[in-house]
């Protein structure tokens, strides 16, 4: 989690889709967790 602010920045500036694209696969990820 320390690590977290430092993709972001860097997304910011470019790759911000792939990002994006990440942190919803992730969210997906968390979800399914919580039902399963």
């Amino acid at each position: 989690m320390k690590n977290s602010l430092t993709p972001i920045r860097s997304g910011m500036r470019s790759g911000t889709q792939w990002f994006l694209r990440a942190f919803t696969l992730i969210e997906l990820l968390v979800v399914i967790a919580i039902i399963a």
